[in-house]
């Protein structure tokens, strides 16, 4: 099946260096600090904190047996080489703000509470995957019926972890 061009965030495209969509061969890896790079990792990080479902909540908790709510998000951002701030309120900052909620895609953070206490993946369909609370556990749940208003969602940028601010993206090239 051959994979279509277009606007850079349809799958399999990427900006090529002239600025226009170009395919992205099946199995490779899309320009770093593209859009499409950016839904790679959003996408591998998701995956990296859905392995961890069921685990315990303990507040402050990083990971990789326990998390606490912004622990969970950025040890899934540092298993795929991309370092952000620790807490919710750092993360909430870290990188495009995305509002409203509709305009989330799966993998974006989701910032929520008027405080920004709490941070957790977009799963979709008006889920947040996240450590709700101490006592409890890892899990998916309707941001409405949460009990925590929605703020803000974040998309993060591509960033290696060794360096430079976290969570932005480099500028691409001229």
């Amino acid at each position: 099946m051959r994979r279509r061009s277009g606007r850079s965030g349809r799958p399999g495209t990427r900006r090529g260096a002239a600025g226009t969509a170009a395919a992205v061969a099946p199995g490779a890896r899309a320009a770093p600090g593209t859009e499409a790079s950016t839904s790679e990792r959003a996408a591998a990080a998701f995956a990296a904190a859905r392995s961890r479902v069921g685990m315990p909540c303990v507040w402050g908790a990083s990971g990789p047996s326990s998390f606490g709510c912004s622990g969970l998000t950025s040890w899934a951002y540092r298993q795929t080489g991309v370092a952000i701030p620790r807490t919710p309120q750092g993360q909430a900052g870290a990188g495009t703000r995305i509002d409203p909620l509709a305009a989330l895609k799966p993998g974006d953070l989701v910032v929520v509470r008027g405080d920004q206490s709490h941070v957790g993946f977009y799963a979709g369909n008006g889920q947040i995957f996240h450590a709700p609370k101490p006592g409890t556990q890892v899990r998916h749940e309707s941001i409405a019926r949460s009990g925590m208003p929605f703020m803000r969602g974040v998309r993060i940028g591509w960033r290696r972890a060794s360096g430079g601010r976290p969570g932005r993206a480099p500028r691409p090239p001229a």
